[in-house]
């Protein structure tokens, strides 16, 4: 995922990097049948959709909803390109190993 993201913005990859490692850690592994998150922290993960519910409910309200809201679209941004990019490793490195067999 990193190796794409480098390939794909080789000056700001590290602005995608928690990101990325968030759709990792939030995909259930098919080795495990577990979030790694969960595996990590003992919890399902807790995403943007989350805290959103939390905005418009007003379950947290404070003066940061304003910037909390931006900073969820932003990540939601990142989360989805980061997604793109895995998915688009995984078909190639798919793709590369059923050639060789």
């Amino acid at each position: 995922m990193l190796q794409k993201l480098s390939n794909e913005c080789p000056t700001c990859w590290d602005k995608y990097l928690d990101a990325a490692l968030y759709a990792y850690r939030s995909q259930v592994h098919s080795a495990t049948g577990f979030f790694p998150f969960y595996l990590l922290f003992g919890r399902a993960p807790s995403g943007p959709m989350a805290m959103l519910h939390n905005l418009f409910t007003r379950q947290n309200e404070s003066a940061d909803t304003y910037f909390q809201y931006h900073y969820i679209i932003d990540l939601h941004n990142k989360i989805k390109a980061s997604c793109r990019i895995a998915q688009d490793s995984a078909s190639e490195v798919a793709e590369a190993s059923r050639q060789r067999h």
